[in-house]
């Protein structure tokens, strides 16, 4: 398949067919370098932080990766929460970002065509200051997302959606969720029933106060497996397959530092 080299700032020859020739990052190279390499081809971003609004420089079908893990930060650099919109209706293709740091963005998936994937993976969501998202962080809509190896950063002013989606094919697997809310967000970060990722395996659920974290329908835990949950919420405190209801335990919060202590109770506490 046919690849694209980005930088911050251009290097060598600056045409993007090389690490050594990377080319300038913008919206309007991705969208070139991305009719170029096709679907199925890929996108690769040098380690650094890329300052504009990607939202709209993602086409469908490309697959979008630092080739360092979290090593791009895609960075909106202003307060305001920018859409990423998975798939196209149009070209019947999905997409595919890895390994990249997000900052201050969503994503929307609604527009994946029946039968395709949007897959995050390994990549980073957080949002630096508080926001009302209007569906959330994750707006799957009953498509095929599969989200793995990831973590989302929420950071809600109000109450909403942690997730928004009336459908089964959204999966998420060995991820972490923090949700911030400093017990602010009005009404609390909302979970609708019907809302809930399945299969949802191997992840760690948590946030800075549980009072912030309502329910409707039933609760995360009583469909997830080999799952941790912490403040989050008075629904998750019990049920599913082999939970764990616990202080994961992370290293430091503050910094934050979302790596496990030794004695976390959520080492070794997976399944395959």
């Amino acid at each position: 398949m046919a690849v694209h080299y980005f930088a911050v700032t251009g290097t060598g020859a600056g045409n993007g067919s090389s690490r050594a020739d990377a080319q300038t990052a913008s919206v309007a190279n991705m969208n070139t370098a991305a009719g170029v390499v096709g679907s199925g081809g890929t996108l690769y971003f040098e380690t650094g932080t890329y300052a504009f609004n990607a939202a709209s420089g993602f086409k469908k079908g490309v697959i979008y990766e630092s080739i360092t893990q979290l090593g791009a930060v895609f960075d909106r650099a202003i307060s305001s929460l920018a859409t990423i919109t998975l798939g196209d209706l149009a070209n019947t293709a999905g997409t595919t970002l890895k390994g990249i740091s997000f900052i201050n963005y969503k994503i929307n998936s609604t527009s994946l065509p029946v039968g395709k994937e949007g897959l995050l993976d390994g990549v980073k969501l957080e949002w630096d200051t508080p926001f009302s998202a209007t569906y959330g962080i994750i707006m799957p809509y009953s498509k095929i997302l599969t989200i793995r190896n990831s973590t989302l950063i929420p950071n809600f002013s109000s109450g909403d959606r942690i997730f928004y989606s009336s459908g089964t094919d959204f999966s998420m697997t060995s991820s972490m969720i923090y949700v911030k809310a400093s017990g602010s967000a009005a009404g609390g970060v909302y979970i609708a029933g019907s809302d809930i990722p399945s299969p949802l395996k191997n992840c760690i659920f948590t946030s800075d106060t549980s009072a912030s974290i309502g329910m409707s329908g039933h609760s995360i835990a009583s469909v997830a497996t080999n799952c941790c949950f912490h403040d989050f919420g008075s629904s998750n405190t019990s049920g599913g397959t082999d939970n764990v209801f616990a202080d994961p335990l992370f290293v430091d919060l503050a910094t934050p530092d979302f790596r496990l202590r030794p004695s976390s109770p959520c080492i070794n506490a997976g399944t395959a």
